[in-house]
């Protein structure tokens, strides 16, 4: 099979989520240079199986730091806002950030719904697939979406609904209040 070479415009820089449904096959953009954003997301979090109850945040928190200390991720910001987790990180390789993945998806999953071994759910917890994007000269406002998102969760400040912007393919995606769009 032969090569393809990729140009600085033509670089995918996301993977997972809604932009990835369908094309799964792909390996996931990874560069130990530059920051990721990460979300994870379960609607099905609600209720006792919210992300944002006392335990499940506390578990969350400690797994975080003892997974990101395992595998070499250095974790910038974090957000739990009850249906979904944001993260932001920086991996020193591709296999450390796949590990840390693997296990905050699998065990969060395990601890909020307390699946056991031949007591499967029967269904997924998490949407999709963890979706990630890279983060090279936004970091500053990634870093703030994602402290605003904390914020809220917590109460201290109000909500801010988030514009719908159109993707390529049709699919709407969620921005900051803050950032605009070049026409």
């Amino acid at each position: 099979m032969r090569a393809v070479q990729t140009t600085f415009w033509s670089r995918r820089i996301e993977h997972g989520g809604e932009t990835r449904r369908g094309k799964r096959k792909e390996a996931r953009p990874v560069a130990t240079k530059s920051a990721l954003h990460v979300t994870l997301r379960a609607e099905r979090a609600r209720g006792k199986w919210s992300l944002l109850t006392k335990q499940n945040a506390e578990f969350i928190r400690e797994l975080l730091v003892k997974a990101s200390r395992e595998w070499r991720v250095k974790v910038y910001e974090f957000a739990n806002s009850g249906t979904h987790l944001h993260l932001l990180l920086k991996a020193e390789t591709r296999e450390g950030f796949a590990n840390l993945l693997r296990v905050l998806g699998a065990q969060v999953a395990t601890y909020v719904t307390r699946a056991r071994r031949g007591n499967a759910l029967g269904f997924r917890f998490w949407d999709l697939p963890a979706w990630s994007r890279l983060v090279e000269t936004d970091f500053p406002i990634v870093r703030a979406y994602i402290i605003q998102n904390r914020l809220e969760a917590e109460g201290l400040i109000p909500y801010t609904p988030r514009r719908k912007k159109r993707l390529r393919g049709g699919r709407p995606q969620a921005t900051a209040p803050f950032c605009r769009t070049l026409n």
